[in-house]
C-alpha cells in the first residue's frame, strides 16, 4: 500500500480487528499490498481478523511482521524516523511509552481518524488518552479486565479455591511451593508485564477509597509514596520473597509465561482477559477462570481486585 503509514490502534494488546478496519477505511485508493507491524502477543487475534479481511480484499497481498513488545517499540520509532514503517502498526493510548500517541502524533507519524464513521461512537470518558490536540488517533474496539486467571484443574489438585484476599494469595503461594510448582507465572522479560500485579492491588488500595486519585495527585494532595501505591508495590515485592513466582521471571516473556499455566507448572497468571485465547490454544483441556471483577466508572476504568489487601471483601 503506497502513501503515508497508518498508525492503527491497539488496546495494549488486542485491537487488531479495528486496526484492519481502519486500514481499509483509510485506503480509499486502490492498492495491491498491505504491510502490518504487530506485537507477537497479538498474533492470534490478528490472524483471525486477517482471515475475514482477506475475504473482503482478495486482491491485496498482506505481509505481517511480528516482534515482542520491547523490540517492537524501539524498532517502530526507527522505522518511522526513516520513513520505512508499515502501513498498519499498533500504538498505545496516552503517553506512557515510545509507541504512545501523545509521543508520536507531534511528529505527524499518525493518521487523523476523527472523520471516520466509528469516531462518533467513541465513549467520552476515554478521549483524554485517545486524542491529541483535538484529533483522534486511537480507537480501542474493546475494554479488557486485568486480574488473576487460574487453571482450575491445578487449583483442584492443590485442594484450594481461587483466592479473594491477600492472606489467601500468600497461602496459595505456600501451598503451590510445597507441591513443587509456583502459584503464578510472571513474564517480566517484557517490561509491560511488571505493571499488572500492582494494578490488581490498587483497585482496592487506591481507587476504592479515592476514585479520583489522579485528580488529587494533580492537585498536589497525594503522591505515590503517600498513597496505597506504596503498599501495592510492597506487596508485589513480598510475593517475590514468598516464592509466589516460577524461577527466572526476568528470563520469561509474556508468551512463555502462559504455557506454564496451561500445563500446570503454575496455578495462575495475572494478566488481561486477552490471555484467555492463547491459554486455550496452549492447552484447551483445562478450565480457566478469572477472579471476580469489580467495575469502576471513574475515567472509564475497570479492574479486577484479584489480589486484594489483607482480608478485604
Amino acid at each position: 500500500m503506497r502513501g503515508k503509514s497508518i498508525a492503527v490502534v491497539s488496546l495494549l494488546l488486542v485491537a487488531i480487528a479495528a486496526a484492519l478496519a481502519v486500514g481499509a477505511a483509510l485506503a480509499q485508493t486502490k492498492a495491491d499490498s498491505l504491510t502490518i507491524y504487530a506485537q507477537s502477543g497479538d498474533r492470534i487475534p490478528l490472524q483471525a481478523a486477517l482471515a475475514i479481511w482477506k475475504k473482503q480484499n482478495p486482491d491485496v497481498a498482506v505481509r505481517v511482521t511480528y516482534a515482542d513488545t520491547n523490540p517492537y517499540q524501539s524498532t517502530l520509532r526507527t522505522q518511522l524516523a526513516a520513513g520505512t514503517a508499515a502501513d498498519v502498526f499498533e500504538v498505545w493510548p496516552g503517553n506512557g511509552n515510545p509507541g504512545a500517541i501523545q509521543v508520536l502524533a507531534p511528529y505527524h507519524y499518525l493518521a487523523d481518524l476523527s472523520k471516520q464513521s466509528f469516531a462518533k461512537r467513541e465513549p467520552a470518558g476515554i478521549k483524554a488518552v485517545t486524542h491529541v490536540n483535538g484529533k483522534l488517533y486511537f480507537v480501542p474496539p474493546a475494554f479488557s479486565g486485568i486480574g488473576a486467571i487460574y487453571n482450575m484443574g491445578t487449583l483442584g489438585k492443590l485442594g484450594v479455591q481461587a483466592p479473594t484476599t491477600w492472606s489467601q494469595v500468600l497461602a496459595l503461594c505456600d501451598k503451590a511451593k510445597e507441591a513443587g510448582i509456583a502459584a503464578y507465572s510472571l513474564g517480566i522479560q517484557d517490561s509491560w508485564v511488571t505493571q499488572l500485579i500492582p494494578y490488581t492491588f490498587v483497585t482496592t488500595l487506591v481507587y476504592r477509597p479515592h476514585p479520583n486519585w489522579e485528580q488529587l495527585m494533580k492537585a498536589g494532595k497525594t503522591s505515590f509514596a503517600r498513597s496505597g501505591w506504596l503498599r501495592a508495590e510492597t506487596q508485589f515485592v513480598e510475593m517475590n520473597r514468598r516464592g509466589c513466582f516460577q524461577e527466572s521471571p526476568l528470563g520469561t516473556n509474556y508468551n512463555a509465561s502462559l504455557p506454564l499455566v496451561a500445563n500446570g507448572q503454575t496455578a495462575g497468571v495475572v494478566q488481561g482477559s486477552w490471555a484467555f485465547a492463547p491459554l486455550r490454544q496452549a492447552n484447551p483441556k483445562p478450565t480457566y477462570k478469572s477472579s471476580r471483577c469489580r467495575r469502576r466508572t471513574t475515567r472509564g476504568r475497570s479492574g479486577c481486585p484479584a489480589l486484594q489487601t489483607p482480608d478485604s471483601p
